[in-house]
């Protein structure tokens, strides 16, 4: 992916996450709606069910509810916090740390001694949530 691809397309994420968080924040409680295609489609819950709850109950400082809720709470909210900073600096410096992130990451999970490790952590997420029916 080129660069400037790059920069596109994690401001649209980064757009849409924190739109994400505002509707959440607006409507929590009120019921309806399931953005999650795989509970919607398939009535189980993926390794991202309750990620969005979690942030809430961080940023409300209930960490230990939080992790209860789903232990990837706090690498979105990192990640969220992280892309949004570096892309703020990239576009004031016209650098490219973000991009150069995404490459180092990316080198790291291609090595299978951390990629092996990280994928088993999300499929016991992921049995998690549907042993406790997120």
């Amino acid at each position: 992916m080129s660069p400037k691809g790059f920069y596109k397309l994690c401001t649209l994420l980064c757009v849409c996450a924190y739109i994400g968080l505002y509707y959440h924040s607006c409507f929590a409680g009120q019921g309806g709606f399931t953005p999650c295609l795989s509970k919607l489609f398939f009535h189980l819950p993926c390794p991202g069910c309750g990620t969005t709850r979690g942030i809430f109950m961080f940023l409300h400082g209930q960490p230990l509810d939080a992790f209860c809720m789903n232990p990837n709470s706090f690498l979105v909210l990192l990640a969220l916090l992280v892309m949004t900073v570096l892309l703020l600096t990239d576009a004031f410096t016209r650098g490219n740390r973000l991009y150069r992130l995404y490459i180092n990451v990316d080198k790291l999970l291609h090595n299978k001694f951390l990629l092996f490790p990280f994928l088993f952590f999300e499929l016991l997420i992921w049995g998690r949530n549907i042993y406790i029916g997120i």
